[in-house]
């Protein structure tokens, strides 16, 4: 059922686009440029475990609507497979904390999250929260807690994840 919800929530979002899809199209940055060519002209449900797993880091390179458009393949793999998903979740749950002091990153964080519709964000939401429900003992950082107060949480119903 959550699976079903992430396909609907993300489904219809739209590619960002080749040249789109890194921070910095440049040839210096090494790592965005193979993130670039790794994830160029993917669909984010093609993505496999083995695929994200090796292409781990590709969260930080993304632009705004290349996030948007690539979480929730992460996210499918966290859920599926948690078992084999190594460190894909917690990767996952860091990039939707909130930064806690106005910086750069914090206004990097607001232009990748406002790029999701209420209804992308409550999947968000509702992905911590079955994190936290089902593996929550494996991250007792607080990190998932730290990510629902920070921002997720008021896109989920109360009743949600029943």
């Amino acid at each position: 059922m959550l699976i079903q919800r992430l396909s609907d929530a993300f489904g219809a979002a739209a590619y960002p686009g080749d040249q789109a899809i890194v921070y910095d199209g440049g040839a210096a940055h090494l790592e965005c440029c193979a993130t670039r060519q790794a994830f160029s002209g993917k669909c984010w449900q093609d993505l496999d475990l083995e695929f994200l797993m090796k292409h781990h880091a590709a969260l930080r390179f993304f632009t705004p609507e290349g996030y948007r458009y690539y979480l929730p393949a992460y996210m499918r793999a966290s859920i599926e497979h948690y078992d084999r998903s190594d460190l894909l979740p917690s990767l996952i749950i860091w990039s939707l904390i909130p930064p806690s002091i106005a910086s750069p990153e914090m206004e990097r964080f607001y232009e990748c999250v406002n790029m999701f519709t209420s209804t992308q964000a409550e999947m968000v939401c509702l992905f911590l929260r079955f994190m936290l429900r089902f593996h929550g003992d494996d991250f007792s950082d607080g990190s998932i807690e730290l990510a629902l107060k920070g921002y997720w949480e008021r896109f989920c119903a109360a009743e949600d994840l029943h």
